[in-house]
Protein backbone atom coordinates (compact mmCIF):
# COMPACT_ATOMS: atom_id res chain seq x y z
CA UNK A 1 0.00 0.00 0.00
CA UNK A 2 0.99 3.36 -0.51
CA UNK A 3 2.71 4.85 2.89
CA UNK A 4 0.27 8.10 4.12
CA UNK A 5 2.92 9.16 6.77
CA UNK A 6 5.47 10.18 5.33
CA UNK A 7 8.41 9.64 3.05
CA UNK A 8 10.34 7.51 5.85
CA UNK A 9 6.91 6.22 7.43
CA UNK A 10 4.26 3.63 7.06
CA UNK A 11 0.89 3.78 7.33
CA UNK A 12 -2.04 2.45 9.81
CA UNK A 13 -3.98 1.00 7.31
CA UNK A 14 -8.01 0.10 7.72
CA UNK A 15 -10.17 -1.49 5.18
CA UNK A 16 -14.24 0.00 4.94
CA UNK A 17 -16.60 -1.72 2.73
CA UNK A 18 -20.21 0.09 1.54
CA UNK A 19 -23.47 -0.72 0.01
CA UNK A 20 -24.17 2.06 -2.89
CA UNK A 21 -27.66 2.85 -2.93
CA UNK A 22 -29.45 3.49 -5.71
CA UNK A 23 -30.34 6.97 -4.68
CA UNK A 24 -26.62 7.67 -4.76
CA UNK A 25 -26.00 7.25 -1.09
CA UNK A 26 -23.95 4.78 0.84
CA UNK A 27 -24.11 2.64 3.67
CA UNK A 28 -21.61 1.01 5.65
CA UNK A 29 -21.83 -2.59 6.42
CA UNK A 30 -18.28 -3.09 7.22
CA UNK A 31 -14.81 -1.40 8.64
CA UNK A 32 -11.85 -3.45 9.46
CA UNK A 33 -9.14 -3.51 12.15
CA UNK A 34 -6.34 -1.04 12.34
CA UNK A 35 -3.27 -2.52 11.77
CA UNK A 36 -0.41 -0.37 13.00
CA UNK A 37 2.69 0.61 10.90
CA UNK A 38 2.16 -2.08 8.08
CA UNK A 39 1.97 -1.39 4.16
CA UNK A 40 1.18 -5.14 3.63
CA UNK A 41 -1.66 -5.77 6.69
CA UNK A 42 -3.48 -8.87 7.16
CA UNK A 43 -6.76 -7.99 8.10
CA UNK A 44 -9.01 -10.91 10.43
CA UNK A 45 -11.55 -12.78 8.99
CA UNK A 46 -14.85 -10.95 9.05
CA UNK A 47 -18.59 -11.91 8.22
CA UNK A 48 -20.76 -10.55 5.72
CA UNK A 49 -24.24 -10.89 4.93
CA UNK A 50 -24.63 -11.03 1.33
CA UNK A 51 -27.73 -9.01 1.32
CA UNK A 52 -26.50 -6.65 3.35
CA UNK A 53 -23.78 -6.07 0.78
CA UNK A 54 -25.27 -6.12 -2.02
CA UNK A 55 -29.10 -7.62 -1.58
CA UNK A 56 -27.93 -11.22 -3.37
CA UNK A 57 -27.31 -8.98 -6.43
CA UNK A 58 -23.72 -10.11 -7.56
CA UNK A 59 -23.81 -7.37 -9.97
CA UNK A 60 -25.04 -4.26 -7.55
CA UNK A 61 -21.90 -1.71 -7.08
CA UNK A 62 -20.32 -2.06 -3.75
CA UNK A 63 -17.63 0.25 -2.58
CA UNK A 64 -14.05 -0.64 -0.62
CA UNK A 65 -12.09 1.84 0.97
CA UNK A 66 -8.78 2.02 2.34
CA UNK A 67 -8.03 4.13 4.89
CA UNK A 68 -4.83 5.65 6.99
CA UNK A 69 -5.81 6.19 10.43
CA UNK A 70 -4.18 8.84 12.03
CA UNK A 71 -4.27 9.73 16.16
CA UNK A 72 -3.88 14.01 15.38
CA UNK A 73 -5.73 14.41 12.77
CA UNK A 74 -8.18 13.28 9.89
CA UNK A 75 -7.65 9.77 8.84
CA UNK A 76 -6.19 9.74 5.00
CA UNK A 77 -7.41 7.66 2.27
CA UNK A 78 -4.83 5.68 0.92
CA UNK A 79 -7.79 4.23 -2.26
CA UNK A 80 -10.72 3.22 -3.05
CA UNK A 81 -12.12 1.31 -5.90
CA UNK A 82 -16.18 0.37 -7.21
CA UNK A 83 -16.41 -2.98 -7.89
CA UNK A 84 -18.93 -5.98 -7.17
CA UNK A 85 -19.50 -9.07 -5.33
CA UNK A 86 -18.95 -11.01 -8.68
CA UNK A 87 -15.57 -9.54 -9.31
CA UNK A 88 -14.47 -10.01 -5.98
CA UNK A 89 -14.99 -13.75 -6.19
CA UNK A 90 -13.74 -14.19 -9.68
CA UNK A 91 -11.10 -11.25 -10.25
CA UNK A 92 -7.62 -12.08 -9.46
CA UNK A 93 -6.25 -8.79 -8.80
CA UNK A 94 -8.51 -5.25 -8.16
CA UNK A 95 -6.67 -2.03 -9.11
CA UNK A 96 -7.09 1.13 -5.82
CA UNK A 97 -7.82 4.12 -7.43
CA UNK A 98 -6.50 7.54 -5.75
CA UNK A 99 -9.57 9.34 -4.39
CA UNK A 100 -7.92 12.59 -5.88
CA UNK A 101 -8.19 12.64 -9.50
CA UNK A 102 -4.62 13.92 -11.36
CA UNK A 103 -2.27 12.46 -9.12
CA UNK A 104 -0.02 9.62 -10.28
CA UNK A 105 0.52 7.79 -7.11
CA UNK A 106 -0.30 4.11 -7.16
CA UNK A 107 -2.37 3.79 -4.37
CA UNK A 108 -2.15 -0.58 -4.04
CA UNK A 109 -3.68 -3.22 -5.77
CA UNK A 110 -6.25 -5.66 -3.98
CA UNK A 111 -5.33 -9.12 -4.98
CA UNK A 112 -7.66 -11.91 -4.02
CA UNK A 113 -6.01 -15.67 -3.58
CA UNK A 114 -9.64 -17.33 -3.60
CA UNK A 115 -13.22 -16.29 -3.42
CA UNK A 116 -15.56 -18.88 -2.24
CA UNK A 117 -19.34 -18.06 -2.28
CA UNK A 118 -22.35 -20.41 -1.13
CA UNK A 119 -25.76 -19.28 -1.93
CA UNK A 120 -28.16 -17.61 0.96
CA UNK A 121 -30.88 -19.78 1.86
CA UNK A 122 -34.70 -17.77 1.83
CA UNK A 123 -38.08 -19.59 2.42
CA UNK A 124 -40.06 -17.83 -0.95
CA UNK A 125 -43.69 -16.51 -0.28
CA UNK A 126 -46.54 -16.94 -2.66
CA UNK A 127 -45.74 -12.84 -3.84
CA UNK A 128 -42.29 -13.74 -4.07
CA UNK A 129 -43.68 -16.03 -7.09
CA UNK A 130 -46.01 -13.48 -8.19
CA UNK A 131 -43.70 -10.62 -8.32
CA UNK A 132 -41.21 -12.90 -10.17
CA UNK A 133 -43.52 -13.37 -12.79
CA UNK A 134 -45.80 -16.47 -11.82
CA UNK A 135 -49.53 -16.18 -12.64
CA UNK A 136 -52.79 -17.96 -11.55
CA UNK A 137 -54.52 -18.93 -14.96
CA UNK A 138 -58.80 -18.83 -14.07
CA UNK A 139 -60.88 -21.11 -15.48
CA UNK A 140 -64.75 -20.94 -14.74
CA UNK A 141 -67.24 -23.93 -14.66
CA UNK A 142 -70.92 -22.38 -14.11
CA UNK A 143 -73.68 -25.30 -13.33
CA UNK A 144 -76.66 -24.96 -15.61
CA UNK A 145 -78.80 -28.64 -13.80
CA UNK A 146 -82.51 -27.39 -14.10
CA UNK A 147 -82.38 -27.55 -10.12
CA UNK A 148 -81.45 -23.60 -10.43
CA UNK A 149 -84.51 -22.70 -11.72
CA UNK A 150 -85.37 -21.05 -14.94
CA UNK A 151 -84.08 -17.46 -15.61
CA UNK A 152 -87.17 -16.20 -16.14
CA UNK A 153 -88.36 -16.86 -12.82
CA UNK A 154 -87.50 -14.20 -10.01
CA UNK A 155 -86.22 -17.41 -7.60
CA UNK A 156 -83.79 -19.14 -10.08
CA UNK A 157 -80.17 -19.24 -9.22
CA UNK A 158 -79.92 -17.98 -12.68
CA UNK A 159 -82.67 -15.04 -12.65
CA UNK A 160 -82.17 -12.51 -14.92
CA UNK A 161 -82.69 -9.14 -13.81
CA UNK A 162 -83.15 -4.93 -15.87
CA UNK A 163 -80.99 -3.71 -12.98
CA UNK A 164 -76.96 -4.03 -13.44
CA UNK A 165 -76.61 -3.59 -10.41
CA UNK A 166 -79.09 -6.83 -9.30
CA UNK A 167 -77.02 -9.40 -9.73
CA UNK A 168 -78.09 -12.97 -9.46
CA UNK A 169 -75.96 -15.18 -7.34
CA UNK A 170 -73.84 -16.71 -10.29
CA UNK A 171 -72.64 -13.06 -11.18
CA UNK A 172 -72.16 -12.07 -7.47
CA UNK A 173 -69.62 -15.06 -6.93
CA UNK A 174 -68.02 -14.32 -10.91
CA UNK A 175 -67.37 -11.07 -9.72
CA UNK A 176 -65.95 -10.61 -6.71
CA UNK A 177 -63.91 -14.08 -6.72
CA UNK A 178 -62.69 -13.10 -10.41
CA UNK A 179 -61.85 -9.42 -9.75
CA UNK A 180 -58.89 -10.99 -6.99
CA UNK A 181 -57.52 -13.65 -9.18
CA UNK A 182 -57.60 -11.93 -12.36
CA UNK A 183 -54.93 -9.64 -10.69
CA UNK A 184 -52.30 -12.36 -10.83
CA UNK A 185 -53.21 -12.95 -14.24
CA UNK A 186 -50.89 -10.95 -16.90
CA UNK A 187 -52.78 -11.34 -19.91
CA UNK A 188 -56.38 -11.55 -18.15
CA UNK A 189 -57.89 -14.55 -20.37
CA UNK A 190 -60.06 -16.98 -18.45
CA UNK A 191 -61.56 -20.00 -19.40
CA UNK A 192 -65.04 -20.03 -19.04
CA UNK A 193 -66.92 -23.07 -18.77
CA UNK A 194 -70.36 -24.54 -18.32
CA UNK A 195 -71.54 -28.12 -17.20
CA UNK A 196 -74.95 -29.70 -17.08
CA UNK A 197 -76.62 -28.14 -19.81
CA UNK A 198 -78.18 -28.55 -23.15
CA UNK A 199 -76.50 -26.70 -25.84
CA UNK A 200 -78.60 -25.51 -28.92
CA UNK A 201 -79.02 -28.27 -31.79
CA UNK A 202 -78.19 -31.17 -29.14
CA UNK A 203 -80.49 -32.97 -27.10
CA UNK A 204 -78.85 -34.83 -24.36
CA UNK A 205 -76.54 -32.50 -21.08
CA UNK A 206 -73.37 -31.44 -21.79
CA UNK A 207 -70.86 -31.72 -18.73
CA UNK A 208 -68.04 -29.54 -20.18
CA UNK A 209 -68.97 -26.56 -23.04
CA UNK A 210 -67.78 -22.92 -23.54
CA UNK A 211 -69.91 -19.81 -22.41
CA UNK A 212 -69.33 -18.85 -25.60
CA UNK A 213 -71.56 -21.84 -27.50
CA UNK A 214 -68.73 -23.80 -29.94
CA UNK A 215 -65.35 -23.16 -30.32
CA UNK A 216 -62.67 -21.37 -27.93
CA UNK A 217 -64.05 -21.13 -24.25
CA UNK A 218 -60.94 -17.89 -23.67
CA UNK A 219 -62.65 -14.56 -22.62
CA UNK A 220 -60.63 -11.49 -21.73
CA UNK A 221 -60.92 -10.04 -18.19
CA UNK A 222 -63.71 -10.06 -16.02
CA UNK A 223 -66.40 -8.34 -18.56
CA UNK A 224 -65.87 -10.51 -20.86
CA UNK A 225 -66.88 -13.68 -18.57
CA UNK A 226 -69.62 -12.02 -17.28
CA UNK A 227 -71.24 -11.29 -20.60
CA UNK A 228 -69.98 -14.46 -21.75
CA UNK A 229 -72.24 -16.30 -18.65
CA UNK A 230 -75.12 -13.65 -19.87
CA UNK A 231 -75.34 -14.34 -22.84
CA UNK A 232 -75.45 -18.28 -22.13
CA UNK A 233 -78.57 -18.42 -20.33
CA UNK A 234 -80.28 -17.45 -23.48
CA UNK A 235 -78.64 -20.30 -25.48
CA UNK A 236 -78.19 -23.16 -22.59
CA UNK A 237 -81.41 -25.01 -21.53
CA UNK A 238 -81.00 -26.38 -18.21
CA UNK A 239 -80.44 -29.94 -17.49
CA UNK A 240 -78.51 -32.23 -15.46
CA UNK A 241 -77.05 -33.89 -13.39
CA UNK A 242 -74.57 -32.00 -11.44
CA UNK A 243 -70.89 -33.75 -12.53
CA UNK A 244 -67.61 -32.19 -12.15
CA UNK A 245 -65.21 -34.49 -13.45
CA UNK A 246 -64.94 -33.19 -16.93
CA UNK A 247 -64.21 -29.85 -16.40
CA UNK A 248 -61.57 -30.60 -13.92
CA UNK A 249 -60.13 -32.76 -16.65
CA UNK A 250 -60.00 -29.70 -19.01
CA UNK A 251 -58.68 -27.81 -16.24
CA UNK A 252 -55.77 -30.43 -15.96
CA UNK A 253 -54.89 -30.66 -19.19
CA UNK A 254 -54.33 -26.63 -19.13
CA UNK A 255 -52.37 -27.03 -16.17
CA UNK A 256 -50.46 -30.38 -17.48
CA UNK A 257 -49.59 -28.28 -20.94
CA UNK A 258 -48.28 -24.98 -18.76
CA UNK A 259 -45.12 -23.99 -17.86
CA UNK A 260 -43.52 -23.83 -14.30
CA UNK A 261 -44.12 -20.24 -13.85
CA UNK A 262 -48.07 -20.67 -14.35
CA UNK A 263 -50.39 -21.80 -11.64
CA UNK A 264 -54.38 -22.78 -12.85
CA UNK A 265 -57.05 -22.37 -10.49
CA UNK A 266 -60.72 -23.55 -11.13
CA UNK A 267 -63.59 -22.11 -10.21
CA UNK A 268 -66.49 -24.49 -9.80
CA UNK A 269 -69.78 -22.70 -9.28
CA UNK A 270 -72.54 -25.01 -7.92
CA UNK A 271 -76.30 -25.50 -6.50
CA UNK A 272 -76.41 -29.09 -5.45
CA UNK A 273 -74.64 -32.08 -4.29
CA UNK A 274 -72.56 -33.90 -7.11
CA UNK A 275 -73.92 -37.27 -9.36
CA UNK A 276 -70.25 -38.79 -10.19
CA UNK A 277 -68.68 -38.89 -7.13
CA UNK A 278 -66.32 -41.80 -7.94
CA UNK A 279 -65.27 -40.29 -10.86
CA UNK A 280 -64.84 -36.46 -9.45
CA UNK A 281 -62.71 -38.19 -7.13
CA UNK A 282 -60.74 -40.08 -9.44
CA UNK A 283 -60.05 -36.29 -10.99
CA UNK A 284 -58.63 -34.34 -8.19
CA UNK A 285 -56.45 -37.13 -7.31
CA UNK A 286 -55.12 -36.96 -10.91
CA UNK A 287 -55.44 -32.99 -10.48
CA UNK A 288 -53.19 -33.07 -7.22
CA UNK A 289 -50.02 -33.90 -8.58
CA UNK A 290 -50.61 -30.67 -11.05
CA UNK A 291 -49.64 -27.10 -10.46
CA UNK A 292 -53.66 -26.25 -10.15
CA UNK A 293 -56.22 -26.13 -7.07
CA UNK A 294 -59.84 -26.15 -7.38
CA UNK A 295 -62.15 -23.96 -5.59
CA UNK A 296 -66.19 -24.89 -5.50
CA UNK A 297 -68.20 -22.26 -4.41
CA UNK A 298 -71.80 -23.43 -2.81
CA UNK A 299 -74.66 -21.05 -3.96
CA UNK A 300 -78.34 -21.68 -3.26
CA UNK A 301 -79.61 -23.83 0.43
CA UNK A 302 -79.12 -27.53 -0.87
CA UNK A 303 -77.39 -30.03 1.21
CA UNK A 304 -73.51 -29.58 0.51
CA UNK A 305 -72.35 -32.37 2.76
CA UNK A 306 -70.42 -33.99 -0.34
CA UNK A 307 -68.73 -31.17 -0.95
CA UNK A 308 -67.01 -30.91 2.26
CA UNK A 309 -65.86 -34.54 1.70
CA UNK A 310 -64.13 -33.07 -1.37
CA UNK A 311 -62.31 -30.48 0.93
CA UNK A 312 -59.80 -32.58 2.15
CA UNK A 313 -58.98 -30.79 5.37
CA UNK A 314 -59.94 -33.47 7.33
CA UNK A 315 -59.44 -36.49 5.29
CA UNK A 316 -57.39 -36.81 1.54
CA UNK A 317 -59.46 -37.72 -1.39
CA UNK A 318 -59.31 -40.90 -1.83
CA UNK A 319 -60.50 -42.59 -5.52
CA UNK A 320 -62.49 -45.95 -5.87
CA UNK A 321 -59.04 -47.98 -6.54
CA UNK A 322 -57.58 -46.55 -3.35
CA UNK A 323 -55.20 -43.69 -4.72
CA UNK A 324 -54.93 -41.09 -2.70
CA UNK A 325 -54.49 -37.19 -3.77
CA UNK A 326 -50.74 -36.24 -3.15
CA UNK A 327 -52.18 -33.05 -1.37
CA UNK A 328 -55.25 -31.31 -0.65
CA UNK A 329 -56.19 -28.52 -3.51
CA UNK A 330 -59.91 -28.11 -3.14
CA UNK A 331 -61.72 -25.82 -1.02
CA UNK A 332 -65.29 -25.74 -0.30
CA UNK A 333 -67.34 -22.04 0.53
CA UNK A 334 -71.25 -22.10 0.79
CA UNK A 335 -72.15 -18.60 -0.69
CA UNK A 336 -75.06 -18.35 1.64
CA UNK A 337 -72.96 -18.24 4.61
CA UNK A 338 -71.00 -14.94 3.22
CA UNK A 339 -73.20 -13.43 0.33
CA UNK A 340 -73.81 -10.23 2.18
CA UNK A 341 -69.94 -9.28 2.39
CA UNK A 342 -68.54 -9.74 -0.60
CA UNK A 343 -64.68 -9.23 0.88
CA UNK A 344 -65.54 -12.30 3.49
CA UNK A 345 -66.61 -14.47 0.80
CA UNK A 346 -63.35 -13.49 -1.26
CA UNK A 347 -60.94 -14.31 1.34
CA UNK A 348 -63.16 -17.05 2.31
CA UNK A 349 -62.38 -18.43 -0.98
CA UNK A 350 -59.21 -18.01 -1.61
CA UNK A 351 -58.13 -19.08 2.21
CA UNK A 352 -55.82 -22.11 1.15
CA UNK A 353 -54.95 -21.27 -2.33
CA UNK A 354 -51.65 -19.54 -1.21
CA UNK A 355 -50.51 -22.45 0.60
CA UNK A 356 -51.97 -24.92 -2.23
CA UNK A 357 -49.59 -22.83 -4.32
CA UNK A 358 -46.68 -22.93 -1.77
CA UNK A 359 -46.95 -26.92 -1.49
CA UNK A 360 -46.62 -27.18 -5.41
CA UNK A 361 -43.32 -25.18 -5.69
CA UNK A 362 -41.66 -27.03 -2.83
CA UNK A 363 -42.92 -30.68 -4.02
CA UNK A 364 -41.29 -29.82 -7.00
CA UNK A 365 -38.57 -27.92 -5.95
CA UNK A 366 -39.70 -24.93 -8.15
CA UNK A 367 -38.54 -21.62 -7.38
CA UNK A 368 -39.47 -17.83 -8.44
CA UNK A 369 -37.77 -16.50 -11.39
CA UNK A 370 -34.85 -14.73 -10.59
CA UNK A 371 -34.37 -16.04 -7.70
CA UNK A 372 -30.98 -15.93 -6.53
CA UNK A 373 -31.25 -17.52 -3.27
CA UNK A 374 -31.01 -21.29 -2.67
CA UNK A 375 -34.24 -23.22 -1.47
CA UNK A 376 -34.53 -24.21 2.20
CA UNK A 377 -34.04 -28.38 2.74
CA UNK A 378 -36.91 -30.47 2.97
CA UNK A 379 -40.94 -28.81 3.45
CA UNK A 380 -40.71 -25.23 3.95
CA UNK A 381 -44.14 -25.31 3.72
CA UNK A 382 -44.85 -25.89 7.40
CA UNK A 383 -47.25 -23.66 8.97
CA UNK A 384 -44.55 -21.95 11.06
CA UNK A 385 -42.95 -20.52 8.09
CA UNK A 386 -45.88 -20.04 5.54
CA UNK A 387 -48.44 -17.24 5.68
CA UNK A 388 -52.45 -17.78 5.02
CA UNK A 389 -54.96 -15.89 3.49
CA UNK A 390 -54.54 -12.69 1.93
CA UNK A 391 -52.85 -11.18 4.27
CA UNK A 392 -49.49 -12.04 2.88
CA UNK A 393 -45.88 -11.33 4.60
CA UNK A 394 -42.13 -11.39 3.46
CA UNK A 395 -40.46 -14.50 5.42
CA UNK A 396 -37.56 -13.64 7.03
CA UNK A 397 -34.01 -14.44 5.63
CA UNK A 398 -32.29 -16.98 7.28
CA UNK A 399 -28.57 -16.17 8.48
CA UNK A 400 -26.19 -17.05 5.39
CA UNK A 401 -23.30 -14.98 5.93
CA UNK A 402 -19.94 -15.08 4.18
CA UNK A 403 -16.45 -14.27 5.25
CA UNK A 404 -13.89 -12.22 4.32
CA UNK A 405 -10.26 -13.14 4.64
CA UNK A 406 -7.81 -9.95 3.21
CA UNK A 407 -4.19 -9.52 3.99
CA UNK A 408 -2.34 -6.89 2.11
CA UNK A 409 1.49 -7.27 0.51
CA UNK A 410 3.53 -3.93 -0.58
CA UNK A 411 0.89 -2.82 -3.74
CA UNK A 412 -1.43 -5.81 -3.66
CA UNK A 413 -3.68 -7.33 -1.04
CA UNK A 414 -5.82 -10.75 -0.78
CA UNK A 415 -9.46 -11.35 -0.61
CA UNK A 416 -11.13 -14.58 0.08
CA UNK A 417 -14.37 -14.67 0.86
CA UNK A 418 -16.22 -18.07 2.15
CA UNK A 419 -19.74 -18.40 3.46
CA UNK A 420 -20.39 -19.80 6.88
CA UNK A 421 -22.19 -23.00 6.62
Amino acid sequence: LAAKDGMFGKSDPYLRIFRLRGDGDKDKVYESEVIDQNLDPEWKPFELNLVDLCNGDMDAKILIEVWDKDKLSKDDQIGLVVTTTKALSTEKSIQLKDYKEGRDLDPGTLVIEKAQLLPLIRTPTFLDYISGGAEINLTVAVDFTASNGHPTTSSSLHRRSKNPSDLNPYEKVLQRVGEVLIEYDHDGHINALGYGGILKGTRSANHCFSLKGSGEAQVTGLSGLMEAYKESLNSVKLSGPTNFAEVINKAAESARNAGDGNYHVLLIITDGAISDKQKTAKAIVEASQLQMSIIIAGVGSANFAAMEKLDGDDEAVKSLKGSTAMRDIVQFVPFEKFQGDGVALAAEVLHELPDQFLEYMCKNAIKPKNWPFQLPEGDWTAPAVTSRGLDFETEELEDSPFFAFLSVDPGEETTELEEDS
